[in-house]
């Protein structure tokens, strides 16, 4: 009868350990699988407020991995969301202009560079955007307004 209770004990014992592997294995998996899904960020980017309007560019000026862009913050916005400009509600319209210079991967693609602006302008700026369009859903897959 001890020998029986030993080795239940010894079988419970096991599949605790084996449940508790396998929680860490489903852990460590989940967690690499996130990683590769991470959005992408500049490596180095500066943020500037200018002190006065500089040479205004309409959009991101790229050579190879670098970006450089002076605009106003409403522009910026436009183009890191896709908005026309009626989209965009509170950006700054008193002239304020803003420098941009970023170090990225060379390979990186146009929808790449926006994705990056968006989480330096988010980042840096606290720029939050709406769950829900101007009609209230969220799942209609129309772009959102600011």
């Amino acid at each position: 009868m001890k020998q029986e209770h030993g080795s239940i004990f010894l079988t419970i014992r096991m599949l605790a350990a084996l449940a508790m592997l396998t929680t860490s294995a489903c852990v460590i998996v989940g967690s690499a699988g996130a990683q590769t899904n991470a959005a992408p960020e500049f490596e180095v980017a500066s943020l500037k407020v200018l002190n006065g309007p500089g040479v205004m560019s309409l959009r991101p000026l790229r050579s190879g991995g670098t970006i450089r862009w002076d605009a106003p913050l409403e522009l910026m916005l436009m183009h890191a969301y896709h908005l026309q400009r009626w989209q965009v509600l509170g950006a700054d319209r008193d002239g304020t202009f803003y420098s941009i210079a970023a170090k990225m991967d060379p390979s990186a693609t146009e929808d790449d560079v926006r994705l990056m602006l968006r989480a330096l302008l988010s980042d840096r700026l606290r720029i939050v955007l709406p769950q829900q369009n101007l009609w209230g859903d969220s799942g209609s897959g129309s772009r959102p307004r600011l």
